[in-house]
């Protein structure tokens, strides 16, 4: 997940800007938006990277399981702020 959110940051960058709207929660865009961006390159570099990922077998960061609670990507938010 840290890749897609290092590539969340023009998105988000243009929904901070934007006009107050349903897509950017009127302008006041939540500490955990970014969990819920898009992967911010073109879709076959998404592909390939998720088949290099599961040719390696191990699946590296795969976590299963029942949180609680989402996680807080608030860091990840603040970091495309500065």
């Amino acid at each position: 997940m840290d890749e897609v959110f290092s590539k969340a940051g023009p998105r988000l960058d243009q929904l901070k800007a934007c006009t107050p709207s349903y897509y950017n929660f009127e302008g006041n865009l939540p500490a955990n938006a970014v969990q819920n961006e898009l992967y911010g390159l073109v879709p076959l570099a998404y592909f390939q990277m998720l088949a290099d990922w599961r040719a390696d077998g191990l699946m590296r960061g795969l976590e299963l399981g029942y949180p609680s609670k989402a996680e807080d990507r608030s860091d990840v938010l603040a970091e495309q702020e500065t």
